[in-house]
């Protein structure tokens, strides 16, 4: 019986089910790379596909092939919690992340820490491990933790499994210190597409991609244009922070940015620092609060039990917060169907809040980044992205706690919310190609991106000043005159690249550019 049969009997006995006919196919060309001596390897796979089954597999092979011990990194106690209940069923499997360097000398094949208690007991491990498996990899690229740990390890084989490596990372790899101890980086990448043409039964689960706005409302805009048309005193690279904030995550998470800003004096006093205050003082909701409650008027977790739990996404703690307190006054929600998945709870805390959700006593989860990895709840119906992050990685880890091969349900509902006429918008074109490439059918998604992006918010400012001088036209100097300059300025250099309806003309006055609406 060769390794896989002898795996897949293990698989069956402990957990019920085999592996794919796709999950083999990696396997065995992982197993092929470390036979013809590759030394560094990593393996990407769209995330919910399998890479934990696909781990314990390496580490099978690695034992069978005289490795003494492996230890296996994870980025976080919890998924060193979570993992380590999977792990021991099939192998003697140990743990530790709290610094207790004694527990690493256990007669344990294999050990699962985090990079930070590992390299604390670093002196204690000298010898102690011949392979290292890294899990969620691409912390480990740049990561200091990690590679001074495998600088001073130095085993003869480096695994890692990701579901995205993005090609600059992978670059920054073939020279990091874990390539100089291994060698240069093996990438063995497979998304959606890939793994159909391996296996004409896979059926990659799929996302049907919804889109509210989030819209300001006439005070918000207000303050969001103090921001954005540089009239907030302020340093800059400040205003420029407050306003993504604003847009992005809402009035919390700025308010809470914005005093903070005051209080360490890069905001100083103003009338129109006074406004943003009183602003800030008020009961409103904010717009990106606003959205979710639509949106959970339309995919309703009371009404509709198959859609539990929904997962909400936003980057910023004091917005989750806001979030739950609307759901259960708006909604009339039970404050116990609703939580807050942050860093403030504990991994026993996180624990049983997704045992409660897998059971469908929990309708909605709102996380914040500790949600991103390691959440494993099939059982979702919906996601809501509130804000979409810019870097691809974070997208799909997201979007992993929602496209699931093990999910009951094979057609999700994955939604966004984008406030219109801001950098928003031009993160989610990429946000959507990705998850174009990953085989999710967004096929039927119309978006005119175009006019909801900043550069509408300028021609929008344009029109009003051509209106104003009763003309079509609107001289370049008086425009970039005033505090706009270096908004046009921007807007224009980006025409450079993205087009936008803008003709350019030289006058002869002064040789001005002038902009013809």
């Amino acid at each position: 019986m060769d390794l896989i049969s002898e795996f897949n009997r293990k698989l069956e006995n402990a957990f019920g089910f085999t592996l794919h006919k796709y999950q083999e196919a990696v396997a065995r060309e992982l197993i092929d790379q470390l036979e013809h001596g590759e030394r560094f390897i990593t393996v990407s796979m769209p995330t919910g596909s399998g890479k934990t089954v696909l781990e314990m597999l390496t580490a099978e092979y690695l034992l069978s092939k005289g490795y003494r011990r492996i230890l296996v990194l994870e980025p976080t106690r919890f998924l060193c919690d979570q993992m380590h209940s999977r792990w021991k069923q099939l192998v003697e499997t140990g743990k530790e992340y709290e610094g207790n360097c004694w527990s690493f000398l256990k007669n344990y094949k294999v050990v699962i820490s985090t990079p930070q208690t590992a390299l604390k007991c670093v002196s204690t491990l000298q010898g102690e491990f011949d392979a290292v498996i890294i899990d969620e990899v691409h912390h480990a690229i740049t990561g200091k933790y990690y590679n001074e740990l495998i600088a001073e390890l130095r085993p003869k084989v480096v695994v890692g499994f990701t579901a995205l490596l993005p090609s600059k990372k992978a670059y920054r790899a073939s020279v990091s210190k874990i390539g100089k101890v291994v060698g240069e980086l093996k990438l063995l990448h497979y998304d959606f597409q890939k793994l159909i043409s391996i296996d004409s039964q896979f059926n990659p689960p799929k996302a049907l991609v919804d889109i509210f706005d989030s819209e300001l409302d006439e005070r918000e805009r207000g303050v969001y244009d103090l921001l954005y048309f540089g009239r907030l005193p302020g340093e800059v690279r400040i205003i420029y922070f407050l306003e993504r904030t604003f847009s992005r995550y809402g009035k919390k998470a700025f308010c809470e940015s914005f005093f903070r800003a005051i209080e360490k004096g890069k905001i100083p006093k103003s009338k129109y620092a006074d406004e943003i205050s009183d602003f800030c003082r008020s009961e409103q909701l904010s717009h990106k609060a606003r959205a979710l409650l639509d949106i959970l008027t339309v995919y309703n977790p009371k009404e509709t039990p198959k859609l539990r739990p929904i997962i909400v996404f936003t980057s910023r703690k004091a917005t989750a917060y806001e979030f739950k307190d609307a759901i259960i006054r708006e909604l009339d929600v039970p404050s116990n169907k609703v939580e807050v998945l942050t860093s403030d709870l504990s991994k026993e805390q996180r624990k049983e809040l997704i045992s409660r959700a897998k059971k469908g006593d929990v309708y909605i989860i709102i996380s914040t980044l500790v949600g991103e990895e390691g959440v494993d709840i099939p059982e979702a119906g919906v996601l809501v992205m509130t804000d979409v992050p810019k870097s691809p990685l974070r997208f799909y880890q997201r979007l992993g706690r929602l496209i699931r091969v093990s999910s009951p349900m094979n057609t999700k509902v994955f939604v966004i919310t984008m406030t219109p006429k801001t950098e928003e918008y031009r993160d989610l074109s990429e946000a959507v190609w990705n998850l174009y490439r990953e085989g999710v059918d967004v096929s039927y998604i119309l978006l005119n991106l175009e006019e909801k992006l900043t550069t509408q918010k300028l021609l929008d400012y344009i029109k009003e000043t051509t209106k104003m001088l009763n003309s079509k036209w609107a001289s370049y100097m008086l425009l970039t005159y005033s505090h706009l300059s270096d908004i046009v300025h921007k807007s224009f250099s980006q025409c450079q690249t993205k087009p936008i309806k803008l003709s350019l003309y030289r006058g002869k006055l002064f040789e001005n550019f002038y902009l013809h609406i």
